[in-house]
């Protein structure tokens, strides 16, 4: 599975100077062999994140590939209609300018249903914790993103989405971040 992670910071540079503030920091990106780009917001301190799935697809002349998809998910349960436009339009621009794309094709846009967070302040780990599970799932999206329309009912059950693992995710990132160090320096956690 090939994946990017655009910066943290993407999203505002694209709000605040358009696709031409964000060209140098995609330049590298190669959209046609990619299975997923992760983009992830911080928006009115709360973080949520936009997946653009299967981006290859808007270029390829084949008719049997994977459904091109722009997914947002948040640990709040608020739409972001307008966020995923804003990236799809910066994704056509960016397809167009690099590709000679035309037009994006038919594509999917939507937010996942994924459990909200108990309170108001865990949102980044939230974030970090359902593209874990949304990767290791990647077969029941399919399925959901593969139905006309597309169906996410069925990815609302918590066993996909495991929050109770979010909620330890801080002690998690603690301990991987001591084994990083200890890695790095030599010595013991």
């Amino acid at each position: 599975m090939k994946v990017v992670v655009v910066s943290t910071w993407f999203y505002s540079a694209l709000i605040q100077g358009g696709a031409n503030s964000v060209k140098r920091w995609t330049a590298w990106i190669n959209f046609p062999h990619l299975d997923f780009v992760i983009i992830p917001i911080c928006q009115e301190y709360h973080w949520f994140t936009i997946i653009i799935c299967h981006p290859g697809t808007s270029l390829a002349s084949e008719t049997d590939l994977p459904d091109l998809a722009i997914l947002g998910m948040d640990s709040l349960g608020i739409k972001r209609e307008a966020v995923r436009k804003k990236i799809r339009e910066w994704f056509e621009s960016e397809l167009q300018t690099r590709y000679g794309l035309v037009s994006l094709p038919d594509l999917i846009s939507a937010d996942i249903p994924v459990p909200t967070q108990p309170n108001g302040y865990d949102c980044g780990l939230y974030m970090i914790h359902y593209i874990d599970p949304f990767m290791r799932n990647i077969s029941l999206i399919k399925v959901a993103l593969n139905n006309k329309p597309p169906d996410f009912c069925s990815l609302v059950d918590t066993h996909i989405w495991q929050p109770e693992f979010a909620a330890r995710k801080r002690e998690d990132l603690y301990v991987h971040a001591q084994r990083f160090w200890s890695n790095i320096f030599n010595t013991k956690a």
